[in-house]
């Protein structure tokens, strides 16, 4: 919950609102998607669980972004999109 003043500087509770985000098929090969319902998706890390980044991609403010992972070892994998929120993936 984040605390603001309405504009009768009342302070009211709002909730915050989080960009749904789905990450899919998991685990996956080759391919998945990022889909972004309410932001656009700006950033995109893929971390090994030592949270070093493997892989790094800016786009283009898409709400959909297809990714190619053949290239990634079996395992599991940390992926960050826009710096906020963190997925686990499961690479065959």
């Amino acid at each position: 919950m984040t605390l603001v003043r309405d504009p009768d500087e009342l302070l009211t509770n709002q909730p915050e609102v989080k960009a749904e985000i789905t990450l899919y098929p998991n685990p996956a090969d080759e391919i998945v998607f990022l889909r972004s319902d309410t932001e656009p998706l700006q950033q995109v890390e893929i971390m090994n669980t030592l949270g070093q980044i493997i892989r790094n991609f800016t786009l283009d403010n898409t709400r959909t972004e297809k990714i190619a992972i053949s290239s990634l070892n079996a395992g599991l994998y940390l992926i960050r999109v826009n710096n906020d929120r963190i997925f686990r993936l499961v690479v065959n």
